[in-house]
């Protein structure tokens, strides 16, 4: 890191970017989630913990409530992002929807439980009695102190991008992935009102979170797909889902804001829904499902395409294999604007921070020749 010159965030820049507004420049770096043992090494600075091994996240910071870890949370978070020279902090807004249980996975490498975000296939929500005793959260019993703590230090020219919970992956964690398929053909009722319980937290959230100056932005996190399609059909996320995501998408943009999609999987046959949607950009690229370089080609004209250095290759990779791979993607599609750098899917704690680091300086070293900064 010595080689780096300190980062002056200029969010707007970015945004130009990813929205192609005006000529091409610096290609800039975005990041969906970074663990938080890779924030923890690289700024030399603890993160809150909860006893034991799991280190606590931004949504159960939400609901420990404790101001201190609040702010050393947000504080260490935002010297992090200066550090490796984003432009924002994104902040999670957690709706307090208590999904099923996620399983903890001991990782032997890193000597330390990994949080898998997948849950027992059977849901908590089998019918409409089990919907109408489910414990849901009111907009009233939403906790926003880390967004406005964070609006309080947010430095000049950064902007926060307000991290939103999707719509299909809590309606697959409540219901269960089995069991949606057969209530989506005989109880498609149940299916919309637990949606639209859901859809109505999440709106509030983003209601709430574009009333800040500081937030240049929202960032949707919903897994739609695996490797080959999506989960159901895209007929089904085209009646269920995505008219929600363009109610978020047009609050967004009434506040002239961007909206930023992160979703996983093989989206190539409702990616043109997407874009008509009007999301700005997209996000999770994996070299066996699509290199990011053809999304590029293909999209790029009409959207914001967001990181793609596969994690394979920041996992088991070497540096040079890391920098060889972060440079084609950037002769790819630095040039022609609407792309930023980044990993395929987050910032994970087994991937080295040493080839992490070696694709944030490949970037800087391709911006340095190409635009001389």
């Amino acid at each position: 890191m010595q080689r780096w010159q300190p980062h002056q965030p200029d969010f707007e820049r970015f945004r130009r970017s990813l929205i192609r507004e005006g000529s091409p420049g610096r290609v800039p770096f975005a990041e969906f989630l970074v663990d938080c043992p890779i924030i923890e090494q690289l700024t030399g600075k603890k993160l809150p913990f909860t006893q034991g091994e799991k280190n606590l996240t931004q949504a159960t910071i939400h609901r420990v409530g404790e101001r201190r870890w609040v702010e050393q949370f947000v504080d260490v978070s935002l010297e992090f992002s200066l550090l490796v020279g984003m432009d924002y902090q994104y902040i999670e807004l957690d709706t307090g929807i208590p999904l099923a249980q996620a399983t903890l996975v001991r990782s032997q490498e890193a000597g330390r439980d990994r949080n898998w975000w997948y849950v027992n296939p059977d849901g908590r929500i089998a019918s409409w009695e089990d919907f109408q005793r489910f414990p849901w959260p009111t907009r009233t019993e939403l906790d926003y102190s880390l967004l406005e703590y964070a609006c309080q230090v947010v430095p000049d020219g950064m902007k926060i991008l307000a991290q939103i919970m999707g719509l299909f992956e809590p309606l697959y964690c409540l219901v269960g992935l089995e069991r949606l398929s057969f209530s989506l053909y005989e109880e498609p009722d149940l299916v919309h009102n637990i949606i639209a319980r859901v859809a109505e937290l999440v709106l509030s959230q983003v209601e709430v979170a574009l009333q800040h100056e500081q937030v240049g932005g929202i960032w949707m996190g919903d897994d739609l797909g695996f490797n080959s399609g999506t989960f159901v059909s895209p007929q089904t996320l085209r009646e269920f889902i995505f008219p929600w995501y363009k109610r978020i998408v047009d609050l967004s943009h009434n506040h002239e804001h961007v909206f930023f999609l992160h979703s996983c999987g093989n989206l190539s046959a409702v990616m043109d829904d997407l874009i008509d949607l009007g999301i700005d950009a997209k996000h999770s690229f994996e070299d066996k499902i699509q290199p990011v370089e053809e999304a590029h080609a293909k999209w790029g004209d009409r959207l914001g395409i967001i990181g793609g250095v596969d994690m394979d290759i920041l996992a088991r990779g070497t540096t040079d294999d890391v920098r060889r791979r972060s440079r084609e993607i950037l002769d790819a599609c630095g040039s022609k604007g609407g792309y930023a750098l980044g990993t395929g899917n987050s910032v994970a704690d087994y991937i080295p921070a040493e080839n992490f680091l070696a694709m944030l300086d490949e970037g800087r070293l391709w911006n340095e020749c190409h635009y001389g900064s």
